[in-house]
């Protein structure tokens, strides 16, 4: 979308979200600013300071009101120059809500694309500033794009946004992005099977999985072409090994079942699972 619709001396607001930050309040829109001020990790305080005023004043605010809350935020300490603020905690909380929204807001009039990642994994004060953002849609002078899987679709679904459903990658897709990630040299027919098979057509498996298989000893690069050398089998890569059992967490109760069925195979009946899962009736199962 970026490349299609964005010029290319032309910036765009990114925020990225992480499932090992859900307990950090507002982290992915701290790193927003960090970025955007130009603020990397090892300046000194004195630094970090003329950076925010720049950032605050090229945004057009003033900023005794501004930087008092903008410190904090960031983690900085407001110095001898900033009165602190008299607020009660949920006051300062909408407060700086209210800012990093107005901020956003001024920023897109340069640089219309404003694009969320991995909305899912926000916090909760994170998703409540989206929340609010998106109902100021209206007025704002840019295209917002979130990213999130299907379960966070409730919180939105009474919101003006437009819902693009994204399948799973067909299989000539998933051979055509293995064929991208090795470099255009050709892999062994059984190796790109196993990676279409595996993957489930999901991009982010589908490039873990090809990059597991190109460091593993299944595979020698013949200069033009990889060889298989071995057996192409296939395990959860590390880089996902984490995601997957954070995931897992989150089923509560259901996580066993989701366990044992693991062991069935790729595909079984709701009477095998039933059979051999410790669920108490038929439509603990299916749910």
């Amino acid at each position: 979308l970026i490349e299609q619709t964005v010029p290319a001396d032309r910036e765009v607001v990114r925020v990225q979200c992480s499932p090992y930050h859900v307990a950090t309040a507002l982290l992915p829109f701290v790193e927003w600013i960090r970025s955007d001020a130009g603020i990397e990790l090892g300046f000194d305080e004195r630094t970090v300071h003329a950076r925010l005023e720049a950032f605050v004043h090229r945004l057009g605010f003033e900023r005794n009101a501004t930087m008092p809350l903008l410190a904090p935020l960031l983690s900085v300490p407001l110095g001898e120059r900033y009165e602190p603020l008299r607020l009660s905690l949920n006051l300062q909380r909408r407060r700086t809500i209210e800012l990093v929204i107005e901020m956003i807001k001024r920023t897109a009039q340069a640089r219309p694309l404003i694009a969320v990642e991995d909305v899912h994994a926000a916090d909760a004060t994170s998703l409540e500033l989206l929340s609010h953002l998106v109902e100021q849609t209206r007025d704002l002078a840019g295209l917002l794009v979130m990213t999130a899987r299907p379960t966070l679709a409730a919180r939105f679904q009474l919101r003006s946004l437009d819902r693009i459903h994204l399948d799973p990658l067909a299989t000539s897709s998933t051979l055509a992005l293995v064929d991208e990630l090795a470099d255009g040299k050709p892999l062994p027919a059984p190796v790109r099977t196993t990676i279409a098979d595996s993957s489930d057509g999901v991009p982010l498996f589908v490039e873990e999985l090809t990059r597991q298989l190109l460091e593993s000893s299944a595979l020698r690069d013949a200069g033009d072409r990889y060889e298989l050398q071995g057996d192409p089998a296939v395990s959860v890569p590390a880089t996902l090994h984490d995601l997957l059992v954070a995931r897992l967490d989150k089923l509560g109760p259901a996580k066993v079942t989701a366990q044992i069925a693991s062991t069935l195979g790729r595909s079984f009946s709701l009477e095998l699972l039933c059979a051999v899962a410790p669920v108490s009736d038929r439509n603990a199962a299916v749910d």
